[in-house]
């Protein structure tokens, strides 16, 4: 039996087989496969860094985004201080403070009518509306702040709200508080409770138990969001809008929303247990300057967030 001699291997057929130089050819082609996906990640992330500049440049010219906080009813009241004067001596000193009042009942209403403004490639959302805020404040827990009825200065009540961006207010607001018809002016003092904060005076002495009713409407218009901070023992929000992609983020999402084609509707209910501020409080006023919201609705065009994502999963 004559045996076949075996051909010599050569060193094309070593490259055939090894898998070490299969796995190199094909890390060199994902390699230059990247090449294009890197730099549509970048023409992406330049374009949405432009289109946030254009957001702000219409935010500017029209009005920012907006977060409605309040009412509050903020009530002063007089304090005695143990103060050392020149000698050394210990005397007593009487000093204003301030009481703060959340709403026991807080209702707000929306109704947005949105329009889209062009820029060049990129389009912003932006809304009017127009905003009903009613409720009620509860009884005064004086025991629990320490504080007696006799210490309150309750001619120079007043009560505030806020909205982030004053260019958009449209209209002079008017409080219905206890039957009183309340005039709001900007309040402006080192001891107002809101940055950009508005404020009308009530007077309190001829008010005796019960609730106290409020009542006003705002005509406002902003872009890209409207958020509505959650300050109410049982806060509700019902939004309406001519949206049909609307988005819903913030501490809790809708109980109750529907979205259509071209339109869109969504309720909330929220309890003062998830909040992180107490009902009734006395001297913090800045315990109020977060921007963090109860519930907060964004109006977007999504073409730039659309295409990283799609540049993402190439990746």
């Amino acid at each position: 039996m004559i045996e076949e001699s075996q051909k010599p291997r050569g060193f094309m057929d070593w490259l055939k087989e090894s898998a070490t130089v299969k796995a190199f050819i094909i890390g060199i082609i994902i390699l230059l496969l990247l090449i294009p996906s890197a730099l549509i990640q970048d023409l992406i992330s330049e374009r949405s860094v432009r289109q946030e500049e254009i957001i702000s440049e219409v935010s500017d010219s029209w009005s920012g985004s907006q977060l409605i906080k309040g009412p509050v009813l903020v009530i002063p009241y007089k304090k005695i201080e143990s103060v050392m004067d020149t000698a050394r001596k210990v005397m007593q000193k009487e000093t204003i403070d301030y009481l703060y009042v959340l709403p026991d009942a807080l209702k707000y209403k929306a109704n947005l009518k949105t329009e889209v403004l062009h820029r060049g490639i990129f389009d912003v959302v932006v809304y009017n509306t127009r905003v009903n805020i009613n409720g009620n404040f509860d009884k005064l827990n004086l025991q629990g702040l320490g504080i007696t009825e006799s210490q309150l200065l309750l001619d120079r009540a007043r009560i505030t709200f806020s909205i982030s961006d004053l260019k958009g207010l449209k209209n002079n607001p008017v409080i219905n508080f206890a039957g009183q018809q309340v005039p709001v002016e900007p309040a402006l003092s080192n001891t107002a409770l809101f940055r950009n904060g508005l404020q009308g005076h009530v007077n309190l002495t001829a008010i005796t138990g019960g609730k106290l009713n409020f009542g006003f409407d705002l005509d406002i218009k902003g872009s890209n969001q409207l958020d509505f901070m959650h300050l109410g023992k049982v806060t509700d929000v019902a939004v309406s809008g001519n949206w049909g992609s609307p988005s819903f983020t913030g501490r809790g999402l809708p109980d109750d929303r529907n979205i259509q084609d071209s339109s869109f509707t969504a309720k909330w209910r929220m309890l003062y247990y998830s909040r992180p501020y107490p009902q009734q409080w006395i001297g913090d006023n800045n315990l109020l300057n977060t921007d963090e919201s109860g519930n907060k609705i964004l109006y977007k065009r999504g073409e730039v967030d659309t295409a990283t994502s799609s540049s993402n999963d190439a990746i």
